[in-house]
């Protein structure tokens, strides 16, 4: 399965612009995180960010009533998560969270 196969509108524009073609795994992670709860478990460098912006863009845009939770272990890396949805959501116009905008 590919992306292209019953992915998001979000998730199709930010690989397209960013010419990312998520591994099987991630779109099978993406898939999982719109059906259900779901934490992402995966070591340094295997893509959760792409997971992550993919996801909270689905929901920002296609299931509004639903929340996207991102939890992280250090300050430091709130700051780059945050920095990276900022830079790469399709889904938040002005950049930021929703309570920031």
């Amino acid at each position: 399965r590919t992306l292209d196969d019953g992915a998001s509108e979000p998730a199709k524009i930010w690989a397209k612009k960013y010419c990312i073609e998520p591994r099987q795994y991630q779109a099978d992670a993406i898939q999982e995180c719109k059906k259900r709860n779901t934490i992402v478990c995966l070591p340094t460098g295997k893509g959760k960010t792409l997971i992550a912006i993919t996801a909270i863009d689905h929901f920002l845009v296609e299931a509004q009533d639903k929340i996207a939770l991102f939890i992280v272990p250090t300050r430091a890396l709130v700051d780059q998560q945050a920095k990276a949805i900022r830079a790469y959501s399709k889904a938040l116009p002005t950049g930021g969270t929703k309570e920031e905008s």
